[in-house]
């Protein structure tokens, strides 16, 4: 007898069976014989399998799968064979058939698929893959998506959900879907079952993309451009769209864009009482919003989705409210921050109407205390202006200072603190103007030093040749001086204020109590 038979599965239609030498031939080795059967040596399917001397190993396929199956080896001298070695193993599960007698009961809400199980199971069934492939028209064409496995199922039948107008469920509004079911076992899925078909009517609209700025907006105190984008119509025509404002400089806590309630007009929404201001500003037919259309939040126009109106309009409880009724873009509130989600209602059919929400836009802050700016930019901006301005007047006061002191010191050695006497023209009063010593009074004074001493002009206003205007020469000295009510500087008050707009002024003295 061989010894050590050993039969190993290959594969759910193949085996392999290995054996060693018997101890004792008794006679030449002339080979071994094989004998393969399933249930009993009566249910044999192969036989009498001649094999080489030299070998010790033979493969047997075209087997069935998931089936037990015992082998015979003999040894051979040429005059009689020896007794058998046995082993026995089962081949893997396989690729079943196809599932049969499947069949389809379609209602409004859903499809009921049901079917009886393969005709040659090739093993254990685990399981049941219904498969679905959907077409859909577009403007005029038919698309087909990709076919996938909707479902899994270890029973024989199955309700597939349709699409509503307010839900998506198992199957998408706008389509009609073939279904074909499969069988699979351990080792895997085997064939397609015949198809049935299931149509689901149009239904909840596909989302809007979320409203933009366009480039380089122009925004006001009571407006902002807005650019708005059509929703894909894969799940059925677009009747309308709305665009629904909401007061706010955060979307962090606004409720779910398809959970707003928003009022029907600004003011309504102001009176509401209601934690968030959400009011539909404007309705827009598909053929104004195109393949991209720009509009102006807050611009007072009047729109509605009425063919007769042939413009835009707002979401509401009946059809008549979305499709027929006029809606008011009322102007914004100046330095005010607003978002905006944009709707899509599917086509007026008379009943309840039914859309999609975009996802609400970044907040925009209307010009006032921010300049029209997007209202997460706004304190950044609004930060680097203010740091800005006050360096600017921290050098300006520091040159002013330096400025100052030089010019100080230059009239000191030059005037050798000489006095001056000079009337004040506005307060009648007379006022003696020392290096040392300065009256003090509610005028402004003005220290005014010319370079060139020599080109003065006398009482009145003039220019010297190198620009510089000069103030009356009193007393003969390098400078003169000269009383003013603050009032006359006022811009524009005076013919002095508006010289002093072209004037080199050398040196300026403000007493620090003005």
């Amino acid at each position: 007898m061989p010894q050590n038979v050993r039969l190993t599965n290959l594969s759910w239609s193949e085996l392999r069976v290995t054996w060693d030498e018997p101890d004792n031939f008794y006679g030449p080795n002339r080979g071994y014989v094989i004998k393969l059967y399933t249930s009993t040596d009566l249910d044999v399917v192969k036989d009498r399998i001649d094999v080489a001397q030299n070998h010790t190993e033979y493969r047997i396929s075209g087997l069935e799968a998931a089936t037990s199956y015992t082998v015979e080896v003999r040894a051979n001298n040429g005059e009689n064979r020896g007794p058998p070695g046995n082993a026995t193993v089962r081949t893997s599960d396989g690729f079943p058939s196809p599932p049969t007698n499947i069949s389809r009961q379609e209602e409004n809400s859903h499809c009921d698929i049901s079917w009886s199980p393969p005709a040659v199971p090739r093993g254990d069934i685990i399981g049941y893959n219904v498969h679905v492939q959907g077409h859909y028209p577009i403007d005029g064409k038919e698309i087909q998506m990709g076919e996938y496995p909707m479902k899994s199922t270890d029973s024989t039948s199955i309700r597939l959900l349709k699409s509503t107008k307010t839900e998506i469920l198992d199957l998408l509004p706008n389509s009609v879907y073939t279904i074909t079911v499969t069988g699979f076992t351990y080792t895997g899925e085997g064939n397609f079952s015949r198809a049935v078909n299931c149509t689901v009517p149009p239904g909840k609209p596909s989302k809007p993309e979320s409203p933009v700025l366009p480039e380089e907006p122009k925004v006001d105190s009571t407006t902002f451009p807005l650019q708005v984008k059509p929703a894909p119509e894969r799940n059925g025509p677009i009747g309308c769209y709305h665009v629904v404002v909401v007061k706010s400089s955060s979307t962090d806590n606004l409720p779910d864009p398809e959970m707003l309630q928003p009022d029907k007009t600004l003011e309504e929404a102001k009176n509401s009482g209601n934690d968030v201001t959400a009011y539909i500003a404007m309705a827009l037919t598909p053929d104004t919003v195109g393949e991209s259309t720009t509009v102006t939040v807050g611009d007072g126009r009047v729109t509605s989705c009425n063919p007769q109106h042939g413009g835009r309009k707002r979401r509401a409880l009946t059809s008549a409210d979305v499709y027929n009724q006029e809606y008011t873009n009322s102007p914004l509130e100046p330095g005010s921050s607003y978002t905006t989600s944009v709707r899509a209602y599917g086509p007026n059919d008379g009943e309840q109407p039914y859309f999609s929400a975009s996802q609400y836009m970044d907040p925009v802050s209307t010009a006032g205390d921010r300049e029209g700016i997007p209202v997460h930019l706004a304190g950044m901006i609004g930060l680097g202006v203010v740091s800005a301005l006050l360096l600017v007047a921290l050098v300006a006061s520091i040159a002013v200072n330096i400025v100052q002191r030089r010019r100080q010191a230059t009239s000191k050695s030059t005037r050798e603190a000489k006095s001056t006497t000079v009337q004040n023209d506005a307060y009648d009063d007379t006022y003696t103007d020392t290096v040392t010593s300065r009256a003090k009074d509610d005028g402004t004074y003005c220290d005014i030093i010319d370079d060139d001493i020599t080109k003065r002009r006398g009482p009145a206003y003039g220019t010297s040749q190198d620009g510089e205007y000069n103030t009356p020469d009193v007393g003969g000295e390098e400078g003169a001086y000269q009383t003013l009510d603050p009032r006359t500087l006022e811009p524009g008050n005076n013919e002095y204020q508006k010289l002093a707009k072209k004037r080199n002024f050398q040196q300026t003295v403000i007493p620090s109590q003005h």
